[in-house]
């Protein structure tokens, strides 16, 4: 290797230990959401004090910022929780989704789907399979987090390979590709009953539907596959080297006829 080449791959590896710091500083996610509420809040009591107003451009009236810091404001945040729930328009498709993909998942459809994807894949496409199934995953919804990372790493362990850097190309395939899906997923509907009411602050006359941004999703899923078997093979696999633990290969367990809703051969 080149004495350039290899400057440049010692200062990629120390802006990839300065990212992975900085991510380890991070708080976890759910307080993240507690943070920017009470950023809100506050910025809702200084704008109010700074005497702030907004046009509302569905009604072209001005409109002052109330503040939250106060008993009307917490009043509001209390009692607007149940109608911001049930008001919500798509509630209705995002359950009826939720009780097809619980059924699915609860009778092992989704999760046999997974192995089969996994399992099935020749050794030297098996980070294809792994990325790819990731990136699918998200019709599992958050399931998909569970499910895939631990089969990654015991495909990469059976194929030869770190099965840390298959545990991380799982879990980071699910999670960058959480929206991304040849089908339409519950996240579809959630995001377009979203972009509707933010869309009808407009106009009335607006409508996204779940399949408005299929073409974006479908057509992300091979840019996303590619890029993550790239960062997985060129980035990860050199970075993590070779595994030095268990010696022990295991096994993927395997998916019988009956599990997969077929019939055994007598």
């Amino acid at each position: 290797m080149s004495e350039t080449a290899q400057q440049s791959r010692g200062r990629l590896q120390r802006f990839l230990d300065l990212v992975e710091r900085v991510g380890n500083m991070l708080p976890h996610p759910f307080m993240i959401f507690v943070y920017l509420a009470l950023v809100v809040i506050l910025l809702s009591w200084l704008f109010s004090l700074l005497g702030v107003t907004v046009v509302d451009p569905s009604t072209e009236e001005e409109v002052s910022i109330e503040s939250l810091v106060s008993g009307a404001g917490l009043a509001y945040m209390l009692t607007s929780v149940v109608d911001n729930f049930v008001d919500f328009p798509p509630l209705g498709t995002v359950l009826t989704i939720i009780f097809g993909i619980g059924l699915a998942q609860k009778v092992g459809l989704i999760e046999n789907a997974m192995k089969k994807m996994i399992t099935n894949a020749p050794p030297r496409l098996i980070t294809y399979a792994v990325v790819l199934t990731g990136i699918l995953g998200n019709l599992a919804s958050d399931a998909a987090f569970i499910i895939i990372p631990p089969l990654a790493a015991v495909a990469f362990l059976s194929a030869g390979k770190n099965p840390i850097a298959g545990l991380a190309a799982g879990f980071a395939s699910a999670g960058a590709g959480f929206s991304a899906n040849f089908f339409i997923s519950s996240a579809d509907a959630l995001l377009s009953g979203i972009s509707t009411e933010t869309a009808r602050t407009v106009t009335n006359d607006v409508v996204v539907s779940p399949v408005s941004n299929w073409y974006f999703m479908s057509a992300s899923v091979p840019v996303l596959l590619v890029v993550g078997v790239l960062i997985t093979q060129r980035l990860i696999e050199p970075r993590l080297g070779e595994y030095r633990g268990e010696t022990e290969q295991e096994e993927m367990e395997e998916i019988t006829p009956r599990r997969t809703g077929g019939c055994a051969t007598p």
